[in-house]
């Protein structure tokens, strides 16, 4: 039945099966009642005649209980019905009226002057891409014939869901440090900032480069590959020197899909592809998805080239892949069955520990460089190697380190309390 069911495509066409199979089965249930009168007068012997009456009866009810399974399968592949005009019409004024609502909230007076401007333009952004993206949604429910088009919704929903997502994560921690006097770190931006940052620092000295000089390649523009291209610049590489690359290519200035995040990254290059990014780059940064860096594209990049490939479980490009493309590579992974593991709890437990030694008020820049310095500087200058530029995520040094180091950085930087 199942493969008969896909025979046939169309409406008529199933229509047809559905009423010859109908059919059918009401003729053999005819025949077989027909059949057990005459069997039991025939004059055949009872063991013979027992047996055909059983089959008789049996095919009576297997043809019942098939057909009354089958057809409703069958008519299942029907389409439904298109919409009346009346219920698309009442459809339509729901949904307008839905688009409107959202069109119209606004921020009070009183809203505006509490809160930053940044947070009030947030407001503004996210307010205009739930409107875009419903009334997108309203575009592809509609199609003209009140069906449902949900291979497009599909194919768009994991890239919106993403960008909502990276934006709320954004403005819910600036506004609790705009409203709370505590220190507040979120720990997949932050921590990921600081123990790249620490990888960069002790890469760039092998490589034999000043961290000045550094070109760099970001490829993802989440929340967590943002905040770690803001600390690179803290640390002191070249805002013009790093490239921001999302699942759309290069960000840059010349592309009018750029929310904010991303417009403050987006470069003035004319290059389109990650490929065309990473040709002559000193470091490559992954905060994206599996197999996205080529080994063509690493042979591309700088002499000594420092590559931070961070998805998980399986990073952008592989650690056997990546050491045979180029022997003079420094290689980090997000695992911990590969040399060199970029582990945020080399961090963030340290460096609230350091941070309310002190009651600072707040964890700033100089408390994330002061944090990456201290993980850094744990790796002697005669141990570190290509291998071994970040010490071991259970390294008991690490504790009282960057607790130190962050307490007194927030000493200098005035957010300490005491």
């Amino acid at each position: 039945m199942h493969r008969l069911g896909k025979i046939a495509d169309k409406p008529s066409q199933l229509m047809i099966l559905a009423t010859t199979m109908a059919g059918i089965r009401g003729a053999v249930t005819l025949a077989g009642a027909l059949s057990v009168p005459l069997l039991l007068n025939d004059g055949t012997p009872l063991p013979e005649r027992g047996m055909l009456i059983f089959l008789a009866t049996g095919t009576i009810l297997f043809t019942l209980v098939a057909g009354s399974i089958s057809l409703p399968l069958i008519l299942r592949r029907l389409p439904p019905s298109p919409e009346s005009p009346k219920l698309r019409e009442e459809r339509l004024a729901r949904e307008n009226a839905c688009l409107a609502a959202i069109a119209s909230i606004t921020l009070s007076e009183e809203d505006i002057e509490t809160h930053s401007p940044e947070w009030v333009a947030m407001h503004q952004e996210v307010v205009g891409h739930v409107t875009q993206e419903y009334r997108h949604r309203i575009q592809i429910l509609d199609d003209g014939s009140g069906t449902v088009s949900t291979l497009e919704a599909q194919a768009e929903a994991p890239d919106a869901v993403a960008q909502r997502k990276h934006r709320y994560v954004v403005e819910i921690e600036t506004r609790l440090r705009e409203e709370l006097d505590i220190p507040l770190m979120h720990d997949d931006q932050h921590g990921t900032a600081i123990i790249t940052s620490a990888a960069l620092i002790n890469g760039a000295k092998i490589a034999g480069k000043e961290i000045s000089q550094l070109r760099v390649v970001v490829n993802g523009a989440g929340a967590a590959a943002i905040a770690c291209a803001k600390l690179f610049i803290a640390l002191g590489v070249r805002h013009q020197n790093v490239t921001l690359c999302d699942s759309h290519g290069v960000v840059t200035i010349y592309r009018e899909d750029l929310n904010r995040m991303k417009r403050e990254f987006a470069t003035t290059r004319k290059i389109s592809t990650l490929a065309e990014a990473v040709e002559g780059a000193d470091v490559f940064l992954g905060v994206s998805k599996a197999d996205t860096l080529k080994p063509e594209m690493l042979q591309t990049m700088a002499e000594n080239p420092i590559v931070m490939a961070l998805a998980n479980p399986d990073p952008e490009i592989a650690y056997e892949t990546a050491m045979a493309s180029r022997p003079d590579i420094i290689f980090a992974t997000g695992r911990s069955d590969y040399p060199n593991q970029v582990n945020n709890v080399l961090g963030f437990p340290y460096i609230f520990r350091g941070a309310l030694d002190v009651r600072a008020s707040d964890i700033n820049d100089e408390m994330k460089i002061a944090a990456a310095y201290a993980i850094a500087g744990l790796v002697s200058d005669e141990e570190l190697c290509a291998d071994y530029i970040l010490p071991a995520a259970f390294d008991s040094r690490v504790k009282d380190a960057v607790a130190k180091a962050t307490a007194e950085a927030a000493i200098k930087s005035g957010v300490a309390r005491i």
